[in-house]
């Protein structure tokens, strides 16, 4: 999905019912599953 790191991508945020909002990728920690930041906050992404 992702080349080079650190990436800013619009995201539906679950925990936000889905609101979609930008979140930086950070790294690629396996298959489809990314650490990202939103708002200050370090998030696990699948």
């Amino acid at each position: 999905m992702f080349g080079v790191f650190p990436i800013t991508e619009p995201i539906h945020i679950y925990s936000l019912d889905g609101e979609l909002r930008e979140a930086t990728f950070s790294k690629k920690l396996g298959d489809n599953d990314y650490l990202a930041e939103y708002d200050g906050v370090n998030c696990h992404t699948i």
